[in-house]
């Protein structure tokens, strides 16, 4: 496929990736191009070596392991030679330099938001998405009702749980989901619970600020889908956001000591997918809370 665009973090390493699975497209590589612009690259998988055999110009050379976490990376490997490493499951080819630009090195975690990269799981991760919205719609209706607060709570839990499992999958929290249900969850308060209206709009407002100057302060630590996240979870949970917070945070230490455990130093470059951890600390809030009068 054509065209993929690859990310770390909020960073577009590679806006047209042409990904290379065919032991044909492999073999080809980059013959024949004679020219490598910034924005471009290739993905070969599986792949654990590469040879610049017959090609005009030096390229960065990307070693990567299943879940495209950066195992090795190799600077302006000049035409006529030959580079691997051991265990990779793909390799991604840039023009020379780009890998210092886009600040690649062990540790770092890639993917592919819009692209079709790993899709033969798309299915399996499309019918999580479904089971989570479903599972907490009704574990919410369950413990609410059906009246007005039970449905608003089961809709409000059911787009967290969406949301959760395509930033797991994706390490992206979608525009066109998160936004619309803010806008939604704001009006419903505003329809439903008149009374709390005003205190959802600051709480959507407060929170999302907060998040946004940890972003600022921790470039990478936290992405603007986590902010734009920050405004659904203040719309829906009020004042009660700030625990929602709190308890994702929280979680994250036993995610992040993990990591550390697991991947030493080449830890502190991966990637956590922070929105599940919120939303956990969000229905926390909401099934601990008594519904609205």
């Amino acid at each position: 496929m054509d065209g993929a665009v690859l990310r770390a973090g909020e960073e577009v390493v590679c806006a047209s990736c042409a990904i290379a699975e065919t032991a044909l497209a492999r073999m080809r590589g980059l013959l024949g191009r004679r020219s490598f612009d910034s924005g471009e690259g290739l993905l070969l998988r599986p792949a654990a070596s590469v040879h610049t055999a017959f090609m005009r110009f030096p390229i960065d050379v990307v070693f990567l392991d299943r879940d495209l976490h950066v195992l090795k990376v190799a600077r302006s490997v000049p035409p006529w030679r030959m580079v691997g490493r051991r265990g990779a499951k793909a390799v991604l080819e840039l023009p020379a330099g780009e890998a210092a630009r886009r600040r690649l090195s062990p540790g770092v975690e890639l993917f592919a938001p819009e692209s079709e990269v790993g899709s033969r799981g798309s299915g399996r991760w499309r019918a999580a998405q479904v089971s989570a919205a479903a599972v907490l719609g009704a574990l919410a209706l369950a413990r609410f009702g059906t009246d007005s607060f039970g449905i608003f709570a089961a809709l409000f839990a059911a787009v967290l749980g969406v949301l959760s499992v395509i930033d797991l999958e994706r390490r992206l929290i979608l525009n066109r989901i998160v936004l619309p249900a803010a806008v939604v969850t704001l009006l419903a308060q505003l329809a439903l619970f008149p009374q709390h209206a005003a205190e959802s709009a600051l709480a959507a407002a407060g929170a999302s600020a907060f998040l946004m100057l940890l972003a600022v302060l921790r470039p990478g630590g936290l992405g603007m889908g986590d902010v734009k996240l920050g405004l659904l979870l203040g719309a829906g949970l009020g004042q009660g956001v700030i625990g929602a917070l709190a308890l994702g945070f929280i979680a994250s230490w036993p995610v992040a000591l993990f990591l550390v455990l697991r991947h030493g130093r080449a830890a502190l470059k991966r990637h956590i997918a922070f929105g599940p951890l919120l939303s956990v600390g969000a229905l926390l809030v909401l099934f601990a809370r008594a519904p609205f009068a």
